[in-house]
């Protein structure tokens, strides 16, 4: 066969053998070739899986932070409603104690009223009583 010295530009040399040996290396290279289209191919399936399942991810985390807002949102609401039922039923029991409190002042004065002219006229008795 014949032989060819090639020097590239790095100013190495390399020898090129002509005849079948430029076969084998053509069917090499696409052999090289053909590897890595089928590697390229499956790289570019897993990335568009990756890619599918980073989306879902997303969604699904996006769902999940929505219904957590959602439930968060009815509970607050809830208990803002059952505090605003407390504080109205706490509002009723203020009034209604401070309407007994005021019919028990009035009772109190009544009776110290009362009291009052009991002991005037325990006073008075006591001086008749003497007094005879």
């Amino acid at each position: 066969p014949r032989t060819t010295t090639l020097t590239s530009l790095g100013g190495t040399t390399m020898e090129e053998t002509k005849g079948p040996s430029i076969k084998k290396k053509v069917m090499d290279l696409e052999e090289g070739m053909s590897r890595a289209n089928a590697t390229t191919t499956r790289l570019s399936e897993q990335l568009y899986e990756l890619q599918n399942s980073n989306k879902a991810t997303e969604d699904g985390a996006g769902q999940m932070v929505k219904d957590l807002a959602a439930r968060i949102r009815g509970e607050f609401t809830e208990l803002k409603e059952e505090l605003d039922h407390k504080f109205n039923l706490q509002q009723a029991e203020n009034k209604r104690l401070q309407s007994h409190i005021s019919s028990l002042k009035t009772e109190n004065q009544a009776l110290e009223r009362r009291t009052v002219a009991l002991e005037k006229r325990v006073k008075v008795l006591e001086a008749e009583m003497l007094g005879e």
